[in-house]
């Protein structure tokens, strides 16, 4: 792995895992969950145009993902964290997921887009399965 997909995959990762902690309800994990998730969404907001320069496409579908998988990722915050507004951020992530979606499928024959499209899904599931759990749990 490349220092570029350390730097995404690391905060991704300890945030998945304190998603996890804070479904189960384990102590302290409401705290890491929020700090890992603003990381790693800051990551994907500033560092965009950084993380995915070995991508072969515009600078705009770059800013576009990066703006995207944020707002994701504070939709999963605000979702998971029971946060006012989560209902809202998850209406608006669902519709910058679905734009991303339709890019990404458009040019699927690019292997950079594929990349995207795998991230793409990945928090559309993410956010579904925490969407469907907090919805759904007393």
């Amino acid at each position: 792995m490349t220092k570029k997909q350390l730097a995404e995959f690391i905060p991704l990762t300890i945030f998945l895992l304190a998603v996890i902690g804070v479904l189960l309800k384990l102590p302290f994990s409401t705290m890491l969950a929020a700090i890992s998730g603003s990381a790693t969404a800051m990551l994907y907001f500033y560092a965009a145009l950084w993380l995915y320069t070995k991508y072969e496409m515009p600078k705009a579908s770059k800013i576009i993902a990066g703006v995207f998988y944020s707002i994701a990722l504070i939709a999963c915050l605000f979702c998971l964290l029971r946060w006012p507004g989560g209902k809202f951020f998850g209406y608006v992530s669902y519709l910058g997921m679905s734009i991303m979606l339709a890019i990404c499928l458009l040019n699927y024959k690019s292997s950079a887009y594929k990349q995207l499209l795998y991230r793409c899904v990945g928090f559309i599931v993410l956010l579904s399965i925490i969407y469907g759990y907090r919805r759904f749990s007393v």
